[in-house]
């Protein structure tokens, strides 16, 4: 007799929302990345400080070099720090889903192992009564066959 676990529909469901949440968290997390980077971008140009990677300082701020095609406004760094924060409640809520499905995912593997005990003692007790059977027949045919 196999082990069938009724709930076992639900407990792939539950392992698909879980996997499902953790690529939105990983998107979130990436998107988050990318408007850290932005941010910092931002800032660093409204201080003229050299981009290129080099390290190096320039002279003058990269607005007055490169004309005010890159001026930045600290209104648009306001913005981009709401929006950081705005996206870190975000991955904050979605990290809380993601907790919440792990645990949902976990009752049911509990359920399920308890179900499985279960099954193997019913299992065992059943061929234990077989084998008192076997052996009852066994020993009723000896003394029957001494008489």
């Amino acid at each position: 007799m196999s082990f069938k676990f009724r709930l076992e529909s639900v407990l792939t469901l539950r392992r698909h929302e879980e996997k499902m949440a953790k690529q939105k968290l990983a998107g979130m997390l990436s998107e988050l990345s990318v408007i850290k980077i932005e941010y910092q971008l931002k800032k660093d140009r409204m201080k003229g400080r050299d981009i290129s990677g080099a390290g190096n300082r320039t002279k003058q701020p990269i607005e007055k070099a490169f004309g005010n095609h890159l001026l930045i406004s600290s209104q648009e760094l306001r913005h981009m720090k709401m929006r950081i924060q705005q996206h870190e409640e975000a991955v904050e809520r979605q990290r809380n889903l993601v907790v919440e499905t792990n645990r949902n995912v976990k009752i049911i593997n509990n359920l399920k192992k308890k179900a499985l005990v279960e099954h193997l003692n019913e299992q065992n007790r059943r061929e234990q009564i077989h084998q008192n059977e076997i052996a009852t027949q066994m020993y009723v045919k000896q003394t029957t066959s001494w008489i």
